[in-house]
């Protein structure tokens, strides 16, 4: 049992890659499959659910028991270097910016097509990366007496969105949500306008929002990691409260976007149908 809690982050991180995998793939393809999306794209989106769900029983089942992994000292931290990456975060992040710059600007010369699909990379990869670093480093943050304020009503609805206990964020549901309506507008006969054509009312499109909110699964995914399981040589260390709320600021405000901006547009094909 206790290989099988070792293995289980790693569970999770390959639902979480074959759920957005899934997700991108079919919101980068929407408009060149015709009549309707693969078999295929419903099995990997439910293969990455079931094993999210398999790694998150795993966990829990553990702790229930009393076994959660902790560390005593007795083996090497990979948070060391991390906690070493984020203290020189301003001169990497410097440094990174150029070679975005570059990449952007010899994917330009290329093709224009090319550089927005670059583009929509680096914004996963940039808040994948940036996600990884600031959930894995320690930053010896005092713990909170009210870290959801002193209401008892908001703490208890609150405490359901605490991603250190699960891995279903907001960004989890609205994410399986956008690509599901994406799935069925061809079998019930709607037609969603993703605004890919390069002329968005919204100085964004669908599928570019699909890439930032797929970092966002990834960076609640690292939190609910690094609070209960050993990742890559990474202990596991109770995340402070800070880590937890800068999260859900951060959703509240692309989230809330994305949703709004995606509940127009399914209302207004709706409408159209």
């Amino acid at each position: 049992m206790a290989t099988i809690y070792k293995l289980a982050p790693y569970l999770l991180m390959a639902g979480m890659i074959c759920l957005t995998a899934d997700g991108l793939w079919v919101a980068d393809h929407y408009d060149w499959i015709r009549p309707a999306f693969p078999k295929q794209t419903w099995n990997f989106l439910a293969i990455g659910v079931l094993l999210v769900l398999i790694a998150h029983f795993i966990i829990r089942l553990h702790e229930t028991n009393g076994v959660r992994a902790e560390n005593h000292g007795l083996k090497t931290d990979n948070r060391q270097y991390f906690n070493k990456l984020w203290e020189k975060r301003e001169r990497v992040g410097n440094q990174l910016c150029v070679i975005v710059l570059i990449l952007l600007g010899c994917s330009f010369l290329v093709d224009i097509l090319f550089m927005v699909f670059i583009a929509k990379l680096l914004v996963l990869l940039g808040i994948v990366g940036i996600a990884f670093v600031y959930m894995a480093h320690d930053d010896h943050m005092p713990e909170h007496e009210y870290p959801y304020g002193k209401s008892t009503r908001i703490r208890r609805i609150l405490k359901w969105l605490d991603y250190r206990k699960h891995p279903f964020s907001i960004s989890f549901f609205l994410y399986l949500f956008i690509v599901i309506a994406i799935l069925l507008q061809k079998p019930l006969d709607y037609e969603l306008d993703l605004q890919s054509n390069g002329s968005s009312r919204y100085a964004t499109d669908v599928p570019f929002d699909m890439y930032a909110l797929a970092g966002f699964l990834f960076a609640c995914t690292f939190l609910y990691i690094f609070h209960h399981c050993d990742f890559f040589g990474i202990r596991p260390k109770k995340q402070s409260d800070d880590k937890l709320l800068f999260i859900h600021f951060a959703e509240m405000m692309i989230c809330g976007i994305i949703f709004f901006i995606f509940i127009f547009l399914l209302f207004e094909a709706l409408l159209q149908e």
